[in-house]
């Protein structure tokens, strides 16, 4: 499993995770609501699928001229000490 598989499941995940403490250890105290977590469980679904579906379904050549920035020569350069070490340990050129 790479990095980007474990980034999209973080979202959901962080949702249960909140959503049990809340049930467990509740902030505050509101009327009862019948189904409150089932809703937002489906407004969860809801974003998510209209998340992934909608990029898909715009045509990359479009986005590519309607973009604001162009930036398709822009290397991305990570400064962090962590890279920095590593890639001297790996004999890459910082």
């Amino acid at each position: 499993m790479e990095t980007v598989d474990l980034i999209g499941l973080a979202v959901p995940l962080t949702y249960l995770l909140f959503a049990v403490t809340e049930k467990l250890w509740p902030a505050r105290r509101f009327p009862p609501r019948k189904g409150w977590q089932w809703l937002g469980a489906a407004f969860l679904i809801l974003i998510l699928t209209v998340g992934t579906v909608v990029p898909l379904l715009i045509p990359a050549q479009w986005l590519a001229a309607h973009r604001w920035l162009d930036r398709q020569g822009v290397r991305v350069r990570s400064i962090s000490p962590n890279n920095r070490a590593t890639r001297r340990t790996r004999g890459i050129a910082a």
